[in-house]
């Protein structure tokens, strides 16, 4: 990581919100996809950047 400070202060957001995205993936398509792990981390950092 080289965002150090902002990078902490983005993480529970950041977190939270990437889980609820990956877990509605993952109950949609009733298995784990790696590709849906991007996905959804990707669009957790959008918002919460």
């Amino acid at each position: 990581m080289l965002a150090g400070r902002s990078a902490e202060l983005q993480q529970p957001c950041y977190e939270r919100l990437q889980n609820q995205v990956y877990m509605s993936f993952v109950q949609m398509i009733g298995r784990y996809e790696e590709r849906k792990m991007v996905q959804s981390t990707i669009y957790a950092r959008r918002v919460c950047e």
